[in-house]
């Protein structure tokens, strides 16, 4: 197994000086997230990144072509696979090294930034993340592996096991310039829309609501922003000082619009009353729904539509009445029938006698003639049944006929 054979270089490699005093790295493959580096020179700037941190023996280096042969034991379907972390932890352990080291090339305009993560194993925890930023040549983006590589060298010399080799040279004097650095973490900005959102920073919460802002290693992590109804977005991101995150969320739902002719008539969805129309972008689950409207006075009328996530559907609907017959007679005093107007719920339908087709909700008919005054009935009735009324009128003429 070659994996066996990388194990055995590793020994060879470390001498009498066991792995313990000088932490084994494993180097991946940079990743490209600018889009715009062909695969040969990526290799090249792994190799060389490789041969950088292992400068002055303060690392012990898995170089990054054991590591592609080893997944290529696994069989894995492509080396750029093993950018996530828990593929570079797995494989990390297998090739027995104290660390990986996970590195990525930016690019925001004409800027190319590197950024390397140091992560221990054993701690499950990034140690440092190291960041140069340059132009997109490739000898201006050796130049920023060799500054990233040079800062991680400077870090685990301070930090190595072992005793330094005897060197001779002035002690003392003090008066050297020196710099405290720019330091680890800096101040990122996060929010949302919808805002409220949870923000998660290496699978781990950050903020418990959007917006906010908080202290983070410099360098890359993977950012996540969760809320409810809203798809959960997650992204490798490059986070420098000044950094501000703003994302807008996909919903995982849409929005449904229910419009009658008349209006005011009462709506369900799949079965459940939700309100009376006009219903105006009401938001719903992803999914069909069967919508019906009516009402007692009514015909039910419905239609069926599927709601797509992020989509809004529109249901107009003409809703016909339910309808009942009405015939009607009028007479005078003596027994004469007479030719009078007929009013349902103050509406003109025609005259006397005479059937009419009327809403099986009209509570009232009105029976006007200009001579002999007007008389009123109260209405009860049947849907596609027939009301038959015979009313007399006392006499009195009114206005208005």
């Amino acid at each position: 197994m070659r994996v066996a054979a990388a194990l055995c270089w590793l020994l060879a490699v470390g001498g009498v000086a066991l792995a313990g005093e000088r932490p084994i790295v494993a180097v991946f493959q940079i990743e490209d997230r600018s889009r715009s580096l062909g695969k040969d020179l990526l290799g090249q700037l792994t190799e060389y990144l490789a041969t950088e941190v292992g400068k002055a023996g303060v690392f012990q280096i898995v170089p990054p072509g054991d590591i592609k042969r080893a997944l290529m034991d696994k069989k894995a379907e492509s080396f750029k696979e093993c950018f996530d972390v828990s593929c570079q932890v797995e494989l990390g352990r297998e090739l027995a090294a104290n660390k990986t080291l996970s590195t990525s090339v930016l690019k925001i305009g004409g800027i190319c930034t590197v950024s390397a993560a140091l992560y221990d194993l054993k701690r499950m925890a990034t140690d440092l993340s190291a960041s140069a930023e340059g132009g997109c040549k490739p000898e201006d983006l050796m130049a920023s592996v060799r500054k990233a590589a040079a800062d991680l060298r400077a870090w685990g010399s301070g930090r190595a096991g072992g005793k330094p080799d005897f060197q001779e040279g002035a002690v003392g004097g003090g008066g050297v310039e020196w710099d405290v650095g720019a330091g680890e973490e800096v101040i990122a900005r996060f929010s949302s829309v919808p805002a409220g959102a949870t923000v998660l920073l290496d699978g781990k919460m950050l903020c418990k609501e959007t917006p906010c802002s908080k202290s983070v290693a410099s360098g890359a992590h993977r950012v996540g922003m969760q809320a409810e109804r809203y798809l959960e977005r997650v992204e490798q991101v490059v986070i420098a000082n000044g950094a501000a995150l703003e994302w807008k969320l996909e919903p995982d739902f849409g929005w449904l619009t229910v419009r009658s002719e008349p209006a005011g008539l009462e709506v369900k969805l799949n079965g459940e009353a939700v309100g009376r129309t006009p219903i105006e972008r009401r938001e719903v689950a992803p999914g069909g729904f069967e919508v019906l409207v009516g009402s007692p006075c009514h015909v039910e009328k419905g239609e069926r539509v599927k709601v797509e996530r992020n989509q809004a559907r529109e249901v107009s609907l003409t809703v016909a009445a339910r309808e009942a017959g009405l015939a009607v007679k009028a007479r005078d005093g003596q027994g004469n029938d007479l030719e009078a107007n007929v009013f349902v719920d103050g509406q003109k339908v025609g005259t006397t006698p005479g059937r009419f087709k009327v809403s099986v909700c009209a509570k009232e008919v009105e029976i006007r003639h200009a001579k002999e005054g007007s008389v009123k009935k109260a209405l009860s009735l049947v849907e596609r049944q027939v009301t038959t009324l015979e009313l007399e009128l006392k006499g009195g003429g009114t206005a208005g006929v």
